[in-house]
């Protein structure tokens, strides 16, 4: 994560997504998705398609 000030898309739970789907500029991107973990156990990360 570069700039936690300028983020354009985060992941959420589909709990969470679900109590904040109506807030303005949330929309939804796509998933749910699994979580993926490399051999080490770290959290690969997720490459979304550019928002235009």
């Amino acid at each position: 994560m570069k700039n936690t000030l300028a983020m354009s898309t985060i992941e959420v739970s589909e709990a969470l997504y679900e109590s904040i789907k109506e807030l303005p500029g949330i929309s939804y991107v796509s998933g749910p998705v699994p979580m993926e973990f490399d051999p080490e156990g770290n959290l690969v990360e997720t490459v979304w398609p550019e928002q235009g």
